[in-house]
């Protein structure tokens, strides 16, 4: 298996972070159990996370039909920083005094703690003879880094967190945040990527709930459309966002796309060149779903059914999230009126205004878009009811 977290790496990190690491934990043991456990196998998960931590009650509760090395069935979930036998004893004690609703007999009390703990298995078997619950699981450092080298996706956003570089592979919100906040200078609403094609997005949505085939995405360049892919994982509902999130890599490299078919779990990756796409193609695993974003050719021959044709952003929309950006509203309408359409456009002026020139927007890169920017033009409709009601 592929390693790009070890335990000293989680040990360190977690024994400096302070409350960005106890903020941390349980977000990283969630997003573990979402990549771990098919949807359809996930009957209930709650554990609170960010500022949501100091709830009353366990750290988590988690239900599934099939068991998992990891995930027993039935579990009640405790994790801390700090001294792991000293955590372990009080929230034990606390737990097990107070369980709620909770019946011990019919649940694995689990603990997790980010530091390399050598009598984890003793102290659990010690108190596992008390007979209150069905079992006592530790988990510590050293499992962390077992159970991330079969979750890629979760281990490429930690990996993010933690500031340790991860090659050929990237988790939705490091692409995001790479290819456009911090190329760009400031951050991007995934609202503006969509930027009103919500028919658009209903249907990238419904084929990752159901189809297991290539899907290709056109859009004015690969840039856009790749960036739309991430835009409408991170502007989808908590649960379903959550559980793509978990699922969902952008790879640039054919052996990533070797090493995840793997692994037990299935995976949605988006192809961003073509010896990625090609070795996909070839390998035709039902562990992977298949995104390729590719630029729209001038000369287009008959779609084909897994294809989906970005269409022109819509005016409205994009005022109002370019202003929800801190630009004046001035300026907004001023963009999304000249912008016509294209969301290349748009970014090259919002950089303009910012004078930092965006990657897409020099170079050869922009003598390439030129055209597709002076074709551009917004929706064209005559139904008086919005989106149409706005156009000049």
């Amino acid at each position: 298996m592929r390693q790009i977290i070890n335990a000293t790496q989680i040990e360190k990190w977690f024994a400096m972070a302070g409350r960005d690491g106890e903020e941390l934990l349980p977000h990283l043991i969630r997003r573990l159990i979402r990549e771990s456990i098919p949807s359809d196998k996930l009957l209930a998960i709650r554990i609170p996370v960010g500022d949501q931590i100091g709830q009353p009650g366990f750290d988590g509760v988690v239900r599934t039909k099939n068991t998992h090395p990891f995930v027993p069935r039935t579990t009640v979930w405790e994790a801390g920083v700090g001294n792991s036998a000293t955590k372990f004893r009080k929230d034990y004690k606390k737990r097990t005094g107070r369980p709620g609703k909770i019946k011990p007999k019919n649940y694995a009390f689990v603990f997790v703690t980010p530091n390399v703990w050598p009598n984890k298995t003793k102290k659990a078997s010690e108190r596992e003879k008390d007979g209150t619950w069905k079992s006592i699981i530790v988990w510590d450092a050293s499992d962390l880094e077992a159970w991330l080298e079969t979750n890629p996706a979760t281990a490429s956003w930690l990996a993010k967190q933690m500031g340790v570089p991860v090659e050929g592979m990237r988790d939705v919100e490091t692409y995001f945040k790479e290819e456009l906040d911090a190329r760009y200078g400031i951050d991007i609403l995934p609202e503006l990527i969509i930027g009103g094609r919500e028919d658009e997005k209903t249907k990238l949505k419904t084929w990752l709930e159901k189809n297991h085939s290539e899907l290709r995405i056109e859009g004015e360049s690969l840039e856009e459309a790749a960036a739309f892919i991430a835009a409408t994982i991170l502007t989808s509902d908590t649960s379903e966002k959550e559980q793509l999130l978990s699922k969902t890599l952008f790879i640039d490299r054919p052996e990533t796309v070797d090493f995840l078919t793997t692994l037990d779990s299935s995976h949605i990756i988006v192809a961003l060149n073509p010896e990625t796409k090609n070795r996909a193609k070839a390998i035709n695993s039902e562990k992977l779903k298949v995104l390729v974003p590719t630029a729209r050719q001038n000369i287009t021959p008959q779609k084909q059914s897994n294809t989906l044709d970005l269409k022109n952003i819509h005016r409205q929309p994009v005022e109002e999230t370019i202003e929800l950006m801190g630009l004046t509203h001035q300026d907004s309408r001023r963009i999304a009126k000249e912008s016509k359409g294209s969301l290349t456009a748009i970014l090259w002026m919002i950089a303009r205004e910012h004078d930092i020139p965006f990657p897409w927007t020099t170079g050869e890169a922009a003598a390439q878009l030129v055209p597709l920017v002076l074709a551009g033009q917004w929706l064209d409709c005559t139904d008086p009811e919005p989106p149409c009601s706005y156009l000049p």
